[in-house]
């Protein structure tokens, strides 16, 4: 039997019971039944293997450096994304506005 990575979503309702975004639930195994013990270091790798290679890597290396304020490096990713630094602390600030009124 070969080892599978499986990935399912589960909805995130807002006040008004409305999806607002998505879950996203990973185990890999041999069955499809999640044994672990740490459901966050099972989601910790699901973002780590999206955001820290492939096509969204330059996009997760400006969301870490932005969130530890390591200014210098959001200059470098920014200027890889074809962004301004400006843009990327509005959209930084208005994900925060976003973020209590959803829930």
């Amino acid at each position: 039997m070969k080892k599978r990575r499986i990935i399912a979503r589960h909805p995130i309702l807002d006040k008004k019971q409305r999806i607002l975004a998505y879950e996203i639930f990973y185990r890999s195994g041999f069955v499809n039944v999640y044994t672990g013990r740490n459901h966050d270091e099972a989601t910790l790798k699901v973002i780590v293997d999206t955001f820290g290679r492939g096509p969204y890597k330059d996009l997760g290396a400006l969301v870490l450096a932005y969130e530890q304020g390591q200014w210098d490096k959001v200059q470098i990713c920014a200027q890889k994304l074809d962004l301004q630094p400006e843009t990327v602390a509005q959209a930084y600030l208005q994900a925060l506005e976003w973020c209590p009124q959803s829930f």
